[in-house]
Protein backbone atom coordinates (compact mmCIF):
# COMPACT_ATOMS: atom_id res chain seq x y z
CA UNK A 1 0.00 0.00 0.00
CA UNK A 2 1.65 3.22 1.17
CA UNK A 3 3.44 4.64 4.18
CA UNK A 4 0.14 5.94 5.55
CA UNK A 5 -0.49 4.79 9.10
CA UNK A 6 -3.77 2.92 9.31
CA UNK A 7 -5.82 4.32 12.21
CA UNK A 8 -6.39 1.78 14.99
CA UNK A 9 -10.19 2.18 14.88
CA UNK A 10 -10.43 0.89 11.30
CA UNK A 11 -11.11 -2.87 11.17
CA UNK A 12 -8.77 -4.82 8.92
CA UNK A 13 -11.80 -6.24 7.11
CA UNK A 14 -12.59 -2.75 5.74
CA UNK A 15 -9.10 -2.01 4.40
CA UNK A 16 -8.48 -2.27 0.66
CA UNK A 17 -5.34 -1.78 -1.42
CA UNK A 18 -6.97 0.57 -3.93
CA UNK A 19 -5.82 3.83 -5.49
CA UNK A 20 -8.67 5.92 -6.96
CA UNK A 21 -6.27 7.51 -9.46
CA UNK A 22 -4.81 4.25 -10.76
CA UNK A 23 -7.29 1.42 -10.19
CA UNK A 24 -6.17 -1.96 -11.59
CA UNK A 25 -7.11 -2.35 -15.26
CA UNK A 26 -7.81 1.36 -15.79
CA UNK A 27 -6.19 1.40 -19.23
CA UNK A 28 -8.43 -1.41 -20.48
CA UNK A 29 -11.85 -0.60 -19.03
CA UNK A 30 -12.66 2.31 -16.71
CA UNK A 31 -15.83 0.74 -15.30
CA UNK A 32 -14.28 -2.69 -14.85
CA UNK A 33 -11.38 -1.10 -12.98
CA UNK A 34 -13.80 0.28 -10.41
CA UNK A 35 -15.75 -2.98 -10.35
CA UNK A 36 -12.65 -4.70 -8.94
CA UNK A 37 -13.16 -2.74 -5.73
CA UNK A 38 -16.67 -4.16 -5.43
CA UNK A 39 -15.63 -7.71 -6.31
CA UNK A 40 -13.41 -7.99 -3.25
CA UNK A 41 -16.39 -7.99 -0.90
CA UNK A 42 -19.90 -7.47 -2.19
CA UNK A 43 -21.32 -6.82 1.26
CA UNK A 44 -19.09 -3.92 2.28
CA UNK A 45 -20.64 -0.53 1.39
CA UNK A 46 -17.78 1.52 2.85
CA UNK A 47 -14.09 0.63 2.70
CA UNK A 48 -10.87 2.40 3.65
CA UNK A 49 -7.63 2.66 1.71
CA UNK A 50 -4.20 3.84 2.81
CA UNK A 51 -3.52 5.14 -0.71
CA UNK A 52 -3.25 8.91 -1.11
CA UNK A 53 -2.80 9.56 2.63
CA UNK A 54 -5.73 7.32 3.54
CA UNK A 55 -9.44 7.86 3.00
CA UNK A 56 -12.84 6.20 2.91
CA UNK A 57 -14.45 4.87 -0.28
CA UNK A 58 -18.22 4.49 -0.40
CA UNK A 59 -19.10 1.66 -2.79
CA UNK A 60 -22.91 1.59 -2.84
CA UNK A 61 -25.45 4.18 -3.88
CA UNK A 62 -27.13 4.27 -0.47
CA UNK A 63 -23.90 5.11 1.35
CA UNK A 64 -22.85 7.55 -1.40
CA UNK A 65 -26.15 9.35 -0.87
CA UNK A 66 -25.43 9.51 2.87
CA UNK A 67 -21.97 10.93 2.23
CA UNK A 68 -23.43 13.60 -0.04
CA UNK A 69 -26.33 14.58 2.21
CA UNK A 70 -25.24 14.07 5.85
CA UNK A 71 -22.87 16.97 6.46
CA UNK A 72 -22.77 16.26 10.21
CA UNK A 73 -20.88 13.00 9.60
CA UNK A 74 -19.35 13.72 6.18
CA UNK A 75 -18.09 17.29 5.89
CA UNK A 76 -17.32 18.98 2.58
CA UNK A 77 -14.54 21.10 4.09
CA UNK A 78 -11.85 18.80 2.67
CA UNK A 79 -12.90 17.23 -0.62
CA UNK A 80 -9.59 16.84 -2.42
CA UNK A 81 -7.58 13.63 -2.14
CA UNK A 82 -4.91 13.51 -0.85
CA UNK A 83 -6.10 15.67 2.03
CA UNK A 84 -2.80 17.60 2.23
CA UNK A 85 -3.61 19.09 -1.20
CA UNK A 86 -7.02 20.27 -0.03
CA UNK A 87 -5.97 22.97 2.44
CA UNK A 88 -5.24 25.68 -0.12
CA UNK A 89 -8.32 25.14 -2.27
CA UNK A 90 -11.17 27.40 -1.21
CA UNK A 91 -13.56 25.94 -3.77
CA UNK A 92 -16.85 27.65 -2.97
CA UNK A 93 -19.48 26.37 -2.48
CA UNK A 94 -18.18 22.81 -2.67
CA UNK A 95 -15.91 23.10 0.37
CA UNK A 96 -18.41 24.54 2.84
CA UNK A 97 -21.16 22.87 4.82
CA UNK A 98 -24.63 24.10 5.71
CA UNK A 99 -25.80 26.53 6.82
CA UNK A 100 -23.15 28.68 5.03
CA UNK A 101 -23.54 26.53 1.93
CA UNK A 102 -27.19 27.54 1.42
CA UNK A 103 -26.40 31.18 0.58
CA UNK A 104 -24.04 30.15 -2.23
CA UNK A 105 -26.37 27.44 -3.55
CA UNK A 106 -29.31 29.84 -3.65
CA UNK A 107 -27.26 32.32 -5.67
CA UNK A 108 -25.89 29.65 -8.02
CA UNK A 109 -29.22 27.90 -8.49
CA UNK A 110 -30.62 31.02 -10.11
CA UNK A 111 -28.05 30.70 -12.91
CA UNK A 112 -27.95 26.91 -13.28
CA UNK A 113 -31.66 26.12 -12.93
CA UNK A 114 -33.12 24.33 -15.99
CA UNK A 115 -35.00 27.44 -17.16
CA UNK A 116 -31.85 29.59 -17.00
CA UNK A 117 -29.73 26.99 -18.82
CA UNK A 118 -32.43 26.42 -21.45
CA UNK A 119 -32.48 30.16 -22.14
CA UNK A 120 -28.76 29.95 -22.98
CA UNK A 121 -29.24 26.95 -25.27
CA UNK A 122 -28.73 28.72 -28.60
CA UNK A 123 -25.62 30.54 -27.37
CA UNK A 124 -24.16 27.35 -25.90
CA UNK A 125 -24.92 25.40 -29.07
CA UNK A 126 -23.18 28.09 -31.15
CA UNK A 127 -20.04 28.02 -29.00
CA UNK A 128 -19.90 24.22 -28.95
CA UNK A 129 -20.45 23.98 -32.72
CA UNK A 130 -17.68 26.51 -33.32
CA UNK A 131 -15.29 24.60 -31.06
CA UNK A 132 -16.08 21.25 -32.67
CA UNK A 133 -15.65 22.72 -36.15
CA UNK A 134 -12.24 24.01 -35.05
CA UNK A 135 -11.23 20.58 -33.78
CA UNK A 136 -12.45 18.95 -36.99
CA UNK A 137 -10.43 21.36 -39.14
CA UNK A 138 -7.38 20.73 -37.01
CA UNK A 139 -7.93 16.98 -37.15
CA UNK A 140 -7.35 16.45 -33.44
CA UNK A 141 -8.46 17.42 -29.97
CA UNK A 142 -6.52 17.23 -26.75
Amino acid sequence: MTDTVIPAHIPESLIRDFNIYTPPGLDDDFHLAWATLLQEDDSCPLVWTAANEGHWLPTRSAIIEEVLTDFTRFSSRSIIIPKSHSADHGLLPTTIDPPEHHFYRKTLNQTIAPAAVNAMGDDIRGIVTSLIDGFAEKGECN
